[in-house]
């Protein structure tokens, strides 16, 4: 069975022309939920998400929660094991800690993984395989953008 999550929007980051409006102020839409909010999905408990992009790099320590670690912080009350890496291990650390202390029962890991090496996706996944034995929910929330014919992408590009 297939489930629909919320949509769980976080700050924009503010170096990504995307976000900017043309007269270059920051667009972002801000959810403030408490874990009381957060939909409860009891069939979760114990799974294990693997999370690109876990860390939020657009305002360092800022005190809201990023899409990698709005999602995360959902998925931990909601009993998830997390792996999640980020290219910027400071700030995947940063998440990990914001969890632990918003939710003392997460468990989270977190490592350094530049999405766009292959070599890097890999290690991810086996690691996580090591740890956990298995991989019940994949959150890519990190990707690169190329302007090219989508059936000439490969790894490689």
């Amino acid at each position: 069975m297939y489930r629909t999550w919320p949509i769980i929007l976080g700050i924009a980051d503010v170096n990504s022309p995307s976000y900017l409006h043309p007269n270059k102020t920051l667009l972002y839409i801000e959810v403030t939920m408490q874990p009381s909010e957060f939909p409860t999905y009891p069939d979760l408990e114990g799974k294990v998400a693997l999370i690109t992009g876990i860390g939020q790099v657009g305002i360092p320590n800022s005190p809201t929660w990023g899409n990698g670690a709005a999602t995360a912080r959902v998925l931990s009350h909601n009993g998830v094991k997390l792996f999640g890496c980020d290219i910027n291990l400071k700030a995947a650390e940063y998440t990990k800690q914001r969890l632990t202390q918003d939710n003392p029962d997460a468990v989270c890991d977190v490592m350094t993984v530049d999405v766009t090496k292959t070599a890097d996706v890999d290690h991810f996944v086996k690691t996580a395989m090591v740890k956990y034995g298995r991989i019940d929910i994949l959150i890519n929330n990190v990707g690169v953008s190329r302007v090219m014919e989508i059936t000439l992408l490969s790894c490689a590009s």
